[in-house]
């Protein structure tokens, strides 16, 4: 119930005058949160999922197919590979790392004397039994894609209005289709002195000059008919928080951020995208004025580790 008074009301900012918060998501039905990709049928976002998207039957395939093992790997299989574990390479540790570290030769059995194991009870003695070995095998089918599928959609989604000026920033974190289509279906009724008015997703999204792209700029966490388009706002800008080099390279998202979304970013802000790896354009893309590429240069500073764009609460 507190969850629902929170996302069907709206709410003024502690400390910051003048801000209003809406909380666009996390969706309340489960059918929502799992809808992380768009349906077969449906053009909800730029694309349909890749070939590398991660399924019950691929995830097992490749752990059991490949787990434990050496197998040279083609680039798509090493993708699912990868998708299969229970946890992102950053938080395992190779096992012949293991065997070489004192603690660890120690604590769990991978000393070469002295660490045999025996069952006594059915209860296993020795150090081995904190291994996980090859028992996560038995699990990865449901628990690589629970973790790698459904926590986007549970991410808070924050729509930040200015009161006086009504402009829009737009925090949706990692949130996928099935969240984004959920904002749809709320209607947020707010007052501004004697004035009441009924807000919608539509109306926050026509609003909108500051969006941060949803999850690294994938394919199927901004929305093109329901989500991008309708951001209309001349002053629109777009930060995009990803390092190319550390997507392709360490996490292997070769289509992160996804081109057919940047290029129809790039077409609505104008030119005005700000993204992490990206040092900020000195000179306008083709098409834009020199006159408005100023005026967004004047309101953005770029720092070696940040941009900071100001946002003017002022009527246009």
């Amino acid at each position: 119930m507190e969850l629902q008074n929170w996302i069907d009301q709206s709410t003024p900012m502690p400390g910051a005058q003048g801000v209003r918060v809406y909380v666009l998501g996390p969706p309340l039905s489960q059918e929502k949160i799992e809808q992380v990709n768009p349906t077969a049928a449906g053009h909800e976002t730029y694309t349909e999922a890749d070939g590398t998207a991660l399924t019950a039957s691929t995830s097992f395939l490749m752990a059991a197919r490949y787990g434990g093992t050496t197998t040279a790997l083609d680039l798509q299989d090493q993708d699912l590979f990868d998708l299969s574990f229970p946890f992102d390479k950053s938080f395992r540790l190779p096992e012949e790392e293991a065997k070489a570290d004192p603690f660890f030769q120690q604590n769990y059995g991978f000393a070469e004397t002295g660490t045999a194991t025996a069952t006594v009870g059915g209860v296993k003695q020795g150090p081995e039994w904190r291994r996980i070995d090859d028992d996560w095998l038995e699990a990865a089918e449901d628990l690589a894609l629970r973790l790698d599928r459904l926590t986007n959609n549970t991410s808070l989604a924050l729509a930040f209005e200015l009161v006086h000026s009504r402009k829009v920033l737009l925090f949706p974190a990692d949130a996928q289709v099935g969240s984004w289509l959920s904002w749809h279906e709320h209607t947020w009724t707010v007052q501004d002195g004697d004035t009441v008015r009924d807000v919608d997703a539509r109306d926050l999204l026509g609003r909108t000059v500051l969006y941060k792209v949803g999850h690294h700029g994938s394919h199927n966490a901004t929305l093109r008919d329901k989500g991008l388009k309708m951001m209309s706002h001349p002053d629109l800008v777009a930060m995009v928080p990803v390092d190319v080099k550390t997507a392709h390279d360490i996490k292997r998202w070769k289509k992160m951020p996804f081109k057919p979304l940047v290029a129809d970013l790039g077409k609505r802000t104008r030119g005005r995208i700000l993204q992490v790896d990206q040092p900020l354009a000195q000179e306008p893309p083709p098409g834009v004025s020199r006159e408005l590429w100023d005026a967004f240069l004047q309101r953005t500073r770029e720092e070696a580790l940040y941009f900071e764009h100001t946002i003017l609460d002022v009527s246009p």
